[in-house]
């Protein structure tokens, strides 16, 4: 009741090295971790507060060679029983499936920082690939637009082009009458000699 080891099996040196006889009339509290002693005190009221009830608990004990190993206790509240009139409990080594389940809580702390260092850069590059591209199609548009202003201004000069063309044909073909009508005024040189009035349009001519 008070937990004070009163038999112990021989697996107890198996285990965790000491003889039964070296544990016979010790408290079990003596062999327990210090940062596992309250919840061991936990565990103990709650047993002894529950007859019939069986509890479970991981915990660390000292091995004889100074080592702290995890023993997994199973502990069965007996004391109304009058052939036991006591808590017996059986245990195990967990030592290396703690070893384990630790490593794996390491590795998966690292996975999770190494995925957030990751995330970050690729969040990161994104963020400066979309500003490239927001870019690229600035200047894809300011392209764009200047290709289209030259368009206008080529299809502008052409048009100038052609409509400069045809007034130069007609002040040609306008020019042409009036040389013919000079000639046709002109007078016969033999019989009629050039007179001052003819003069402008011979010069004309």
């Amino acid at each position: 009741r008070n937990g004070t080891i009163v038999y112990s099996s021989p697996s107890l040196e198996r285990v965790m090295g000491y003889t039964p006889e070296e544990v016979l009339g010790k408290r079990a509290a003596e062999y327990v971790h210090p940062d596992d002693l309250d919840y061991l005190t936990r565990i103990h009221e709650f047993t002894v507060a529950h007859p019939g009830v069986i509890q479970s608990a991981d915990l660390r004990f000292r091995h004889r060679n100074g080592e702290w190993r995890y023993l997994e206790s199973v502990a069965h509240n007996l004391l109304e029983d009058e052939d036991v009139s006591g808590i017996v409990i059986n245990f195990r080594d967990v030592t290396e499936r703690k070893q384990a389940e630790r490593l794996q809580q390491e590795y998966s702390r690292a996975l999770e920082d190494r995925v957030y260092e990751r995330t970050r850069e690729l969040k990161s590059k994104n963020e400066q690939l979309e500003q490239t591209l927001s870019q690229l199609r600035e200047a894809q548009n300011q392209l764009i637009i200047r290709e289209k202003l030259a368009s206008v201004g080529a299809l502008v000069a052409g048009v100038a082009h052609e409509v400069n063309t045809p007034i130069g044909a007609v002040v040609s073909r306008m020019s042409v009458p009036r040389e013919r009508s000079c000639v046709i005024d002109t007078p016969n040189p033999v019989t009629h000699p050039i007179s001052p009035q003819t003069t402008p349009c011979a010069n004309d001519i």
